[in-house]
């Protein structure tokens, strides 16, 4: 994992809900992901740039046997939050927070649209394409099943629980 400052992200920025976790010096204004998925988050905020619209991130990394408060659906018991893999956010358009029940309706902004198509065109999954539909959710997938899920969810989860030391990016 490496805490990653979302401060020189123009496009992005986090919920007023967003809790910091607990870790050696942990900071406002970062998200702890894993490492390749930095390049995923720089991505989106030049699509979200691109679309015109700001993504607030409600959460990222996830610590294994914690409550998820304000899931849209369960979290799946090997979920790409809990290696470092995945956000859940909302798509602010001007002063319009595109919002679940918006996505599930139907009546999302074009530009939420249009930032949507932009990550999945380069890769991104997206929890709207799911069964049940996760609209929030975006994720850089690693087969779940695999030994690249199996090792970083170990090591992601032992380096959170041991508090070790962190790597800002």
């Amino acid at each position: 994992l490496v805490a990653m400052s979302i401060t020189g992200l123009s496009n992005v920025e986090t919920a007023g809900t967003f809790t910091v976790l607990t870790y050696p010096s942990a900071a406002a204004g970062e998200v702890l992901v894993h490492q390749d998925f930095v390049a995923s988050l720089r991505v989106m905020n030049t699509k979200a740039a691109d679309a015109k619209v700001t993504l607030r991130i409600n959460q990222a990394f996830r610590v294994q046997g914690v409550a998820v408060n304000g899931a849209v659906v369960p979290p799946a018991s090997s979920s790409q939050h809990l290696i470092g893999n995945a956000v859940d956010l909302n798509i602010v358009d001007g002063s319009t927070v595109n919002t679940s029940a918006m996505f599930l309706a139907g009546t999302q902004t074009q530009a939420a649209k249009d930032f949507v198509k932009a990550v999945k065109d380069v890769g991104l999954r997206w929890g709207g394409d799911f069964s049940p539909k996760d609209p929030p959710h975006f994720d850089r997938y690693i087969v779940h099943t695999g030994p690249d899920y199996k090792h970083a969810y170990y090591f992601a989860q032992r380096s959170y629980a041991r508090q070790h030391p962190v790597r800002k990016v």
